[in-house]
């Protein structure tokens, strides 16, 4: 297994045309930021979801952005550690108060 985002970008693309293979649709995902790593951290996050989303389109599956979803919600949608989804008290939840949480606008983006 290769280190970085060219090693990533290769072994996503094997694992969609594999899938693909045996026809199957695979669902691709960004990944929420993370605060809790530091900075260096997050341009590693945005390098990721530029792959994720390129190896999306490169063969016309379906793309979640996850990133983008959570992107405007206090927190960035993050619990407390920087690193983890928030809940609402109410995990299913789809009011306006749940939807600033991050588990609750990622459950609700994927149903979509």
């Amino acid at each position: 297994v290769g280190a970085g985002a060219v090693a990533f970008r290769e072994e996503l693309s094997e694992v969609v045309r594999r899938l693909g293979a045996a026809g199957v649709v695979p669902i691709l995902s960004t990944v929420p930021d993370s605060t809790g790593l530091g900075a260096a951290h997050s341009a590693r996050v945005n390098e990721y979801n530029q792959v994720i989303a390129d190896v999306a389109a490169d063969f016309r599956v379906p793309l979640l952005n996850t990133w983008r979803a959570l992107a405007g919600l206090p927190t960035r949608g993050l619990s407390r550690d920087g690193l983890h989804l928030s809940a609402s008290p109410r995990p299913g939840g789809v009011t306006a108060d749940d939807l600033r949480f991050g588990q609750n606008v990622r459950n609700l983006l994927a149903l979509q």
